[in-house]
């Protein structure tokens, strides 16, 4: 298991822009197949690097947000 520390930056909240990740559909991406298809999409765009456990875990909601960082555990 590791943990991933995933913090703001003067532009972006990240704990607000998970939410927004989180609430998106297949029918909000274009050739998406799935709503997770569609949640992945996003979450690899800002996070290129995490492995396919941690997106997986934000796409659930399963982190912790503190003041303005989030940490998954995957």
């Amino acid at each position: 298991m590791n943990t991933y520390k995933l913090a703001s930056s003067g532009l972006i909240y990240t704990p607000g822009m998970l939410l927004w990740v989180r609430a998106l559909t297949r029918r909000d991406v274009k050739g998406a197949r799935s709503d997770l298809g569609a949640k992945r999409h996003y979450i690899l765009a800002m996070f290129p690097d995490l492995p396919e456990k941690a997106v997986r875990k934000l796409a659930a909601g399963d982190y912790t947000v503190d003041g303005e960082t989030v940490t998954v555990i995957a």
